[in-house]
């Protein structure tokens, strides 16, 4: 890649028309995109589109037209998409070569496609993709090599609009159509590995759904695809959720949540760089200022509505987030094994290595759930000879028990234990959630602030600040 970026960075440089300057800028915008930076596949993209304007090469302003149309909404800023669709329809128009203008159609009617589908207008989508491929019969496939994978991607779209519809037969079968077109791992063989994994959740076939969730999983991985490796998370938490493992649920609900905070982030970089964009040049152009401020007025409305959808999307995901911990908070946090009755012990073979009689390991696990019900697990001289004195046995003793009963050693035992109190403390009691981290952190017996962030995010996934955060807009 950092070659291939060098290669067409010199072609630029050596580039001597508009149309030269323009194909050479739409291939730095690919391959950025192909390399995971959207900032700069943009920057270059809409420096592409300065040029290609002045051309009278059509098929290159559309393709650069269409590719700024893609990218915006793979961002999430569907308005300014739609924007370029609508000036990739007009280019369309311009197109005299009969296979160039039947590929526009096909490539417009998918775009159009994604859009309705992000506006639930599902049925409407489906009308879309319908003509893309009434179109792509149409055309002599020798030219467009990629035919296989128009087909696919529309295939895939279908099978997301069948599954939004309830009609989860139809759309499982269209998703079988579009990953029998894909030879090689791509993006979109992810896509719809993770569309059949919906599909037979919904249809409550656990052992499809967890093979495709896998190979999905598997592709986010190796492309380093972060957008599909959140859907991947969502979609086994919605698994691990049906089959009763709240647990793994919960930890896969935390991994998407996060995930969509970093797109969220780029996306908010994105609009605050157009935004600081527009008032540089603002400020070197005064003879253009009332133009500008209506644009910023209006891109000012635009940024409010993203916000406003964004902060409903992460009200919604925060509910269902907070359903997830409390009603797995037990397996979550405190792992705390029952109580075990002498009776029970008694019951199972003996263990060779066992350096105690069952009698003496009932009593142990009965004085631990005393322990766990109180609150000395706080005090900051915690530690397994102390405790060993507090219950009146030995370290070797209460150190077997602890791991074999509790699967942890006594330093995960002891922080799960006071990572589980004062998140149950935040949750329940809000003056804790105003209390500074090195309060939280002493509260519970932590030597450090520090220390007790680190072991915080190790239990719970998230920092302390960012769970209060979760629990203040609850």
């Amino acid at each position: 890649m950092p070659q291939a970026l060098r290669t067409a960075d010199s072609l630029y440089t050596t580039s001597a028309t508009p149309l030269q300057k323009a194909k050479s800028l739409l291939l730095l915008a690919s391959l950025h995109k192909q390399a995971g930076n959207l900032k700069k596949a943009l920057f270059y993209a809409e420096n592409a589109k300065s040029f290609s304007v002045k051309t009278d090469d059509v098929n290159m302003d559309f393709m650069i037209t269409g590719f700024l149309a893609t990218e915006y909404r793979i961002v999430g800023l569907h308005d300014k998409s739609e924007e370029y669709i609508r000036q990739a329809l007009k280019i369309s128009n311009k197109i005299r070569e009969p296979d160039n203008l039947l590929q526009a159609k096909i490539l417009l009617n998918q775009e159009q496609a994604y859009h309705e589908i992000y506006k639930e207008n599902y049925r409407s989508a489906i009308r879309h993709i319908e003509a893309s491929l009434a179109d792509l019969k149409k055309i002599n496939t020798k030219n467009i090599p990629y035919t296989d994978f128009i087909s696919a991607n529309s295939y895939q779209l279908l099978g997301i609009s069948n599954y939004h519809l309830g009609n989860y037969d139809i759309s499982e079968n269209y998703y079988n159509k579009s990953k029998n077109l894909l030879k090689s791992p791509s993006y979109l063989l992810g896509f719809v590995q993770n569309g059949i994994a919906a599909v037979n959740i919904k249809k409550k076939k656990w052992d499809i759904a967890k093979v495709a969730l896998d190979k999905a999983d598997c592709i986010a991985e190796k492309i380093e695809d972060i957008e599909l490796q959140k859907e991947t998370y969502y979609n086994f938490s919605k698994f691990y959720e049906e089959t009763g493992e709240s647990k793994l649920s919960a930890e896969y609900y935390r991994k998407y949540i996060i995930l969509d905070g970093e797109i969220n982030s780029e996306i908010q970089e994105l609009i605050n760089d157009s935004y600081s964009k527009l008032n540089n040049s603002h400020d070197k152009s005064v003879e253009r200022s009332s133009i500008k401020s209506i644009i910023i007025i209006l891109l000012t409305f635009l940024f409010l509505g993203l916000f406003i959808a964004h902060y409903v999307k992460q009200k919604k995901q925060q509910k269902r987030f907070n359903a997830i911990i409390n009603a797995s908070k037990p397996q979550l946090i405190t792992d705390n094994s029952t109580h075990i009755s002498h009776e029970e012990i008694s019951k199972t073979p003996s263990k060779n290595d066992s350096p105690m009689s069952s009698e003496t390991e009932s009593k142990l696990l009965g004085l631990l759930e005393e322990f766990e019900n109180g609150n000395s697990f706080n005090e900051k001289s915690m530690s397994l000879s102390v405790l060993s004195a507090k219950l009146n046995t030995n370290a070797r003793y209460l150190s077997y028990v602890i791991n074999t009963h509790k699967g942890e050693d006594f330093k995960n035992y002891i922080n799960r234990l006071r990572i589980n109190y004062i998140v149950n403390k935040l949750a329940t009691d809000k003056k804790y959630r105003q209390y500074k981290i090195s309060s939280l952190a002493d509260e519970c017996g932590f030597s450090s602030h520090s220390k007790f962030a680190a072991i915080f995010k190790t239990f719970t996934g998230l920092s302390p600040s960012l769970f209060v955060k979760y629990l203040e807009k609850e």
